[in-house]
């Protein structure tokens, strides 16, 4: 064997070592060091009732291995995002929310994981998830009301309305 041929081979079967090692490493590390296998599908809604003022509402999905994940909505629609990792607790929480009268979040398991429930009761502003194996799908819903979103009437509002009426002694005329 020629020295040249002598070095190829070599330098080949180095790589070769090298890449079985970094390939049996790679499947050693644990999940939660970032490249482990997809955990599981987060689903963000984001709904509004009423009319919104112009601007973008922003929602933070908090994981603890994925760490802050900032979302953008300028207006209705979904996001979907893969987790990467091992088991993660979650919280979605609004942090701009354009003057809206209340913001209400709801978690649920579309596709629970196996032998769990991943929503949890809501946390603080947010909800609480966990997502633990990668066939789970959890869907948050974050609803904006404004003040001008519409408002059924009911029976008892009627009904003082025209007790009100009847009391002030006020007969009602048409014309025409």
């Amino acid at each position: 064997m020629s020295p040249r041929t002598y070095a190829l081979t070599r330098r080949a079967g180095i790589v070769a070592g090298v890449a079985l090692i970094a390939s049996t490493l790679a499947w050693a590390l644990p999940a939660s060091a970032g490249n482990g296998p997809a955990t599981g599908t987060v689903e963000i809604v984001k709904a509004v009732v009423g009319d919104a003022p112009e601007g973008s509402f922003e929602i933070t999905l908090d994981c603890d291995t994925d760490g802050l994940i900032p979302l953008t909505f300028d207006g209705p629609g979904t996001q979907s995002l893969q987790l990467v990792g091992d088991t993660q607790d979650c919280d979605v929480v609004e942090t701009e929310d354009l003057g809206a009268l209340s913001v209400t979040y709801f978690c649920e398991d579309v596709v629970p994981p196996i032998g769990e429930e991943g929503c949890q009761p809501p946390g603080e502003g947010g909800d609480f998830f966990q997502v633990f194996d990668s066939q789970q799908v959890v869907r948050v819903t974050v609803t904006n009301t404004f003040a001008d979103a519409p408002v059924e009437p009911t029976s008892s509002t009627t009904s003082t309305t025209a007790a009100a009426t009847a009391s002030a002694g006020v007969t009602p005329t048409f014309t025409g």
